[in-house]
């Protein structure tokens, strides 16, 4: 079955606050390609919209098996160093890798 296309909106179209996936249509033949990147409306200047990119669409953050995409990560990263009352602290960040050794699994 074809999957259902969202209506498309010329960047004079667009509102401010709303969310919207670029589509892009290049001189080298890309017709119509959906890039997933996902742009909030910011202002306008003039006609044309200023956008602050949110996340590219079905990328997702595993984090201890649970899923959740950059932007939540980011608000939260920001959100907790700019929380008044609270002591002045760095970030740590953990990182896993696989690696094939004489039992496999995963090192932190």
């Amino acid at each position: 079955a074809a999957q259902k296309q969202p209506e498309t909106l010329l960047g004079s179209e667009v509102r401010h606050g709303e969310r919207y996936e670029l589509v892009v249509t290049t001189r080298g033949g890309l017709c119509r390609w959906r890039i997933g990147d996902v742009v909030e409306v910011v202002r306008h200047d003039g006609r044309a919209p200023v956008v602050r990119f949110c996340y590219r669409q079905g990328q997702l953050l595993n984090m201890r098996g649970e899923k959740v995409s950059e932007e939540v990560v980011a608000l939260a990263l920001q959100d907790a160093l700019s929380t008044p009352n609270t002591p002045p602290s760095t970030p740590t960040f953990s990182a896993s890798t696989a690696f094939a050794g004489a039992r496999p699994g995963y090192v932190y």
